[in-house]
């Protein structure tokens, strides 16, 4: 009986597809296939709902590029509406290649017709086709018989059978295609589209670094693409003499004499109608290439190369690195039992380089280590093992000796792009803006690069030589260089070489970063310089010129406090004990700079919660500074400032309160009533009274700043409006919330004019007016400002940054102050979370968020969860706190509240 089908496939199994369609034409039935039926002038849509309608059935043509087609998605899916339980057997799967089918789909029988012969696959697809029983109509032999040698090949041109897909053309020298090609479908679809057009020579370059998979890509085109060519010729063509070999090579395969040479084989591929395909591999000269172009319409070429530039006489598909999702597939089908986890980290620490993922799998299959030894090794030691590994089909090759040979001759040609390549090895692994090196050639050794950064035409030249080796990759004003290139280019440099770069490189990021770490203006600045200031530090230049020593002191000065200002001063402390260090031995410990770092290192240690530390460092550092400057000279008097800071956050209010009466005393004599340090120094005292209980003292003190920095500095100077969120937060503090609603709003109203709407301290002023409000009783208008801080913070100053952490923090207890406790306890648990992971454990914030945790699941009747937090929050606070931290008495009292209220004692302690 006759039946009627239709054909649903996708472009790049459009051979598959006509196969398919002729094969069940031939054996009497009907088959309705876009390549054949859909001519010009069609209406695509309607001649496909025609095709999906009636009692056509479909044979779905599967491959992994199928299942990502949106046109086949939709085919597929519309014939299986209409037989949602397959009684009529509407949908028939043809599988062309091995791909996991997606739920829907997987549940309908389907037939493989790849890895076998035509004759195979042939009674496959016409035995899957039969509807109803299909017993065979003689006894099946016995299975010892059974004859399993079968092959057959028909071999068709234009008006005849088409090519079964699992022949190759009867010219082809590719080599084997990879036994795990993983991903890579859009760089394909790329090459496929680049090369698809009709009528015209195609050129399609495959441009990337070395590493990156580029001969891999065009070996799977080749032999995915192998039935629309009778011809398909692989040329290594890093060199013009290799290259003229394999061209005669093809000649004498198309039946030409010895010696053949391109006009002669490109003659005779055009006298013979011939399809042909050449792909020229690893070209490392555009010449080389040039004169393969075809001119030829049945002719395609396929370059691959590491240089750029190469699609000027064609399309261009650039060939980056593994996907995450690459590497672990690749890795897990390598390495039986590897951990997706494990296998995801050692993909990128390995920048997800596919030659180096490659080997890496290859190394632990080779050696059995253990995956997690083998990622803990490439973290401390990455040189050493990017020469261990082998690569199946590239012997010799590892990513220690991948790029040498650009390397040699970049150096050789252009010295100075070798030279800028290796600073930019030693920097981090983030884009690197240009203008470091041309902002600062004062800071360079005399050599090619410092004459090549002060001329522009010549800049452009040496940033191009390096791009045009795809050594790096250029994104406007910034260049990115491999993780896994710069360690190559890091291990070839002499160790005098990259010692003097290395100093280079710190000397250039001195001059680079912004002196004036807590203005938001330069921080954009410092973010992208940051990883490579942290690159720089990470190498010993301690013993090094005098001129380098002062610029490596500066910049851990710089950085620590860059750090303390972002809320990471765990992460500072170590850069401003090291610049300490540096000033102590190379200046003194007396030496104005060596006590302006003492007194940084001391306000790190405070706002690590390392007070008594931080309480040792300023009194060090008082004393010194009214021994060498005296007692009442300005910085003087700033040590003094800082250390009754120290005491204030100590709880040793009262001798705060004494230093901070006598500085404001000194500074009123040595400074004046107005300058602005006497009203910063009276501003400080203010804060101690309130901490102190003083409410009152504070609020006079607090008027009394403001009116004078109004007179003096203006209404809308900054250090005014702070005065005024001052005096509000005093008002609030004393229950005088209307009064400090008030004055929230004009500090607001005021810094969005002056400051912009989303400056940092514009958007503390919208979380002090939100606070005041939830005081106010004004909860759903508080959880509104909460809210829209929350979102700028993160927008303007990151998910992570600690500001916006406090924000999540207050929205939270916001939410449980309007009784929203589930919603609270959500925001509690995330802030928690991202506190311990950016700011650490023991953090004093952390600890704030954990104890906020604690009392919210005791407010939610969870008082077993609140009392293991409680217990927790005060063991650490014991151990990283000092005993005198007024946040240790909340904490002892909250674990007690609990304590009693699950043995069924009432009681109630401050939070």
């Amino acid at each position: 009986m006759t039946q009627r089908f239709f054909v649903s496939y996708t472009g790049v199994d459009v051979r598959w597809a006509e196969w398919v369609a002729w094969t069940l034409e031939a054996a009497g039935h009907e088959a309705l296939i876009q390549a054949w039926d859909f001519g010009p002038g069609s209406h695509f849509v309607g001649e496909m709902q025609k095709a999906l309608g009636g009692d056509r059935r479909t044979v779905a043509v599967v491959s992994a590029a199928y299942l990502a087609s949106v046109f086949g998605t939709e085919e597929w899916q519309a014939v299986w509406a209409a037989d949602p339980a397959g009684a009529r057997r509407l949908l028939l799967v043809v599988r062309v290649e091995d791909c996991e089918r997606p739920g829907l789909l997987r549940q309908v029988v389907s037939v493989d017709v790849f890895g076998v012969d035509e004759d195979v696959a042939r009674d496959r697809l016409l035995a899957v086709i039969v509807l109803g029983r299909r017993k065979p109509v003689v006894a099946p032999g016995f299975p010892v018989s059974e004859d399993r040698g079968r092959s057959a090949g028909a071999v068709g041109s234009a008006g005849v059978a088409p090519v079964f897909p699992v022949d190759l053309p009867a010219v082809w020298n590719v080599p084997p295609r990879l036994a795990r090609f993983v991903g890579r479908e859009v760089l394909l679809a790329g090459v496929v589209e680049e090369l698809a057009a009709r009528g015209v020579a195609a050129v399609c370059a495959v441009q990337g670094a070395g590493g990156m998979g580029k001969t891999a890509l065009a070996v799977e085109y080749a032999h995915r693409h192998k039935d629309d060519f009778d011809v398909v010729w692989w040329v290594p063509a890093q060199d013009a003499e290799l290259a003229a070999g394999q061209v005669a090579a093809l000649g004498l395969a198309l039946g030409l004499g010895e010696g053949a040479d391109w006009a002669a084989v490109t003659a005779e591929l055009r006298r013979v109608r011939a399809r042909w395909l050449v792909v020229l591999d690893n070209v490392e000269e555009w010449e080389v290439a040039a004169a393969f172009r075809p001119s030829d319409p049945r002719g395609r070429l396929l370059v691959t190369s590491r240089l750029a530039g190469l699609d000027g006489a064609g399309g261009a598909v650039e060939v980056g690195e593994f996907s995450a999702a690459e590497a672990v597939a690749l890795l897990a089908a390598r390495v039986p039992g590897i951990g997706l986890e494990v296998a995801g980290r050692i993909g990128a620490l390995l920048g997800f380089l596919p030659l180096a993922v490659e080997q890496a799998a290859g190394y632990l299959r080779q050696t059995g280590m253990p995956a997690v030894e083998y990622a803990a090794l490439v973290e401390s030691r990455l040189g050493d093992m990017l020469r261990r590994g082998r690569v199946a089909d590239r012997p010799g090759v590892t990513v220690a000796n991948l790029w040498a040979l650009s390397m040699a001759r970049l150096r050789a040609e252009a010295p100075a792009a070798g030279a800028l390549l290796e600073l930019c090895a030693l920097c981090g692994p983030d884009p690197i803006p240009l203008d470091l090196v041309t902002g600062g050639t004062a800071e360079l050794d005399e050599g090619p690069m410092r004459v090549a950064a002060a001329d522009p035409v010549a800049w452009a030249d040496t940033v191009g030589a390096v791009v045009g080796y795809s050594l790096a990759r250029r994104d406007g004003a910034a260049l990115t260089v491999h993780r896994l290139i710069a360690a190559a280019t890091r291990a070839q440099m002499t160790p005098h070489d990259r010692a003097a770069t290395e100093a280079a490189a710190v000397r250039l990021l001195a001059a680079a970063v912004p002196t004036e770490v807590r203005d938001p203006q330069g921080w954009p600045r410092w973010r992208g310089l940051l990883p490579h200031v942290q690159a720089a530090l990470d190498t010993d230049h301690d013993g090094g010129s005098e001129r380098t020593v002062r610029a490596v002191s500066w910049l851990c000065d710089r950085t620590g406090m860059y750090l303390e200002h972002h809320g990471r001063p765990d992460s500072a402390l170590p850069y401003l004990q090291r610049g300490l260090a540096l000033d102590e031995t190379h200046l003194g410990a007396e030496h104005p700079d060596t006590l302006a770092s003492r007194n940084n290192l001391a306000g790190a240690y405070r706002a690590a919660g390392r007070v008594e530390q931080a309480i040792g460092l300023f009194e060090q550092t008082l004393t010194d500074c009214e021994r060498v400057l005296g007692a009442e000279h300005p910085d003087t008097l700033t040590s003094r400032n800082n250390l009754a800071g120290a005491y204030r956050a100590a709880g040793r209010v009262e001798q705060a309160i004494g230093l901070y009466e006598q500085t404001l005393t000194d500074s009123e004599r040595v400074l004046g009533a107005e300058h602005p340090d006497t009203l910063a120094s009276r501003n400080n005292l203010a804060y101690a009274y309130e901490a102190a209980g003083r409410v009152e003292q504070a609020i006079g003190l607090f008027e009394q700043t403001l009116t004078d920095r109004e007179r003096v500095l203006g209404a809308e100077h900054p250090d005014t409006l702070t005065s005024r969120n001052n005096l509000a937060y005093a008002y609030e503090t004393a229950g005088r919330v209307e009064q400090a609603i008030g004055l929230y709003e004009q500090t607001l109203t005021g810094r969005e004019r002056v400051l912009g709407a989303e400056h940092p301290d514009t958007l503390v002023s919208r979380s002090n007016l939100a606070g005041a409000y939830e005081s106010a009783g004004r909860v759903e208008q508080a959880i509104g400002l909460f809210e829209q801080t929350l979102t700028d913070r993160e927008r303007v100053l990151g998910a992570e940054h600690p500001s916006t952490l406090v924000s999540r923090n207050n929205l939270a207890g916001a939410y449980e102050t309007a009784g929203r406790v589930e919603q609270a306890i959500g925001l509690y648990e995330q802030t928690l979370t991202d506190r311990e992971r950016v700011l650490g454990v023991e953090h004093p914030a952390t600890l704030t968020s954990r104890n906020n945790l604690a009392y919210a699941y005791e407010s939610a009747g969870r008082v077993e969860h609140a009392i293991g937090l409680y217990e927790q929050t005060l063991a650490v606070a014991q151990r990283v706190l000092d005993q005198g931290h007024p946040s240790l008495a909340t904490f002892r009292a909250n674990l007690e509240r609990a304590q009693g209220a699950a043995a069924g004692r009432p009681g109630a302690a401050p939070r």
